[in-house]
């Protein structure tokens, strides 16, 4: 990327491809708008893509820096009414959600904000989000995961799509690009956007990594970290899609019987499969189930695969137990 007409061209063109591979061919699409830098770009180029007709935006205050989020919420309600786009826009207390529910501000703020998108796109008859995560969000995601331990699921980091549910599904068609190449075209645009203040503040874990731990790694050991974990991640990915298709059809001759809250499949058939193996089928039926996984580490998959193996009764988070019963494997979550 030499100057910023290219920036902007190879953007559009990178955009474009991302929506016909996801089928957005037609239909109003619903895009996550923070006001920041690489939303607000996202923002034009899909303006250009798709016109303001096909368009639509939501935006959440999370109401964590008091004016300064009142002034993003004023910012993007500004854009959306220059360009005529429809704007659906909400406001929560989230420091006190992530209290009473007793969970990390992070947490709690991506499963308020999807649990928002999702019923923004249904309300609006929007069958796709598009969200802002960049190839920095991927790089930082990927070390993050690294350094807290993490298998080749999370060496996967951010999927450029997953669904949601409910013939809804989520798009990031910026991850092939950094977050200067999006001010370039910004610049190109003379589009004002919003500065996240908290994203200076090394106070979290993540922008620590960002501010701190990245610039370090690139200075005295590898200049072109960025595109070793980008690529990494790639790899990881297609693997993991590779392993997720063989998962499809094993589980299509596993007898399974299920209920709302317990799960009994035949064992005897995952015994001639490798461990790691073993679990990737039980993560795939944990998710099937909606049983929480963030607290499910790879100490605990490796644990579930031992059940398998020797039928040990075993406890999980998230209140699960597993148990081998004469020839059925049974996983049971307590109310």
């Amino acid at each position: 990327m030499r100057d910023s007409p290219t920036k902007v061209t190879l953007l559009l063109d990178s955009v474009r491809h991302s929506l016909r591979h996801h089928r957005v061919a037609t239909g109003p699409l619903l895009l996550a708008l923070s006001g920041g830098g690489d939303s607000t770009a996202l923002f034009r180029a899909l303006l250009e893509l798709l016109g303001p007709h096909r368009l639509r935006v939501a935006h959440l205050n999370h109401q964590l820096r008091g004016p300064e989020s009142d002034a993003d919420a004023a910012f993007v309600a500004e854009l959306c009414a220059r360009w005529h786009v429809p704007l659906v826009s909400a406001s929560v207390p989230l420091q006190a959600l992530s209290t009473q529910a007793g969970v990390g501000t992070e947490a709690a703020a991506r499963s308020v904000r999807y649990n928002f998108l999702k019923q923004a796109a249904l309300d609006l008859g929007c069958h796709c989000i598009a969200t802002g995560h960049t190839a920095d969000d991927q790089a930082e995601t990927v070390l993050l995961r690294t350094l807290r331990g993490t298998g080749l699921a999370g060496l996967a980091g951010i999927p450029p799509g997953r669904d949601l549910g409910d013939g809804v599904r989520l798009l990031r068609p910026l991850l092939p690009f950094t977050r200067l190449d999006l001010l370039d075209c910004l610049q190109h645009w003379q589009q004002p956007y919003r500065v996240d203040s908290s994203n200076t503040l090394p106070d979290a874990t993540r922008t620590r990594v960002r501010l701190e731990l990245l610039p370090q790694l690139r200075r005295d050991f590898n200049p072109q970290l960025d595109r070793c974990l980008l690529s990494l991640a790639t790899q990881a990915r297609e693997i993991q899609d590779w392993i997720g298709e063989q998962v499809v059809d094993l589980l299509k001759g596993v007898d399974l019987q299920s209920d709302g809250n317990s799960l009994s499949l035949k064992w005897e058939s995952l015994l001639r499969l490798p461990d790691f193996l073993i679990a990737e089928v039980l993560i795939t039926l944990w998710d099937r189930m909606g049983w929480p996984r963030r607290l499910m580490t790879h100490r605990h998959w490796r644990r579930l695969t031992a059940v398998v193996r020797s039928g040990r009764r075993a406890e999980f988070p998230g209140r699960i137990s597993a148990v081998r019963l004469g020839p059925r494997l049974e996983l049971r979550r307590e109310a």
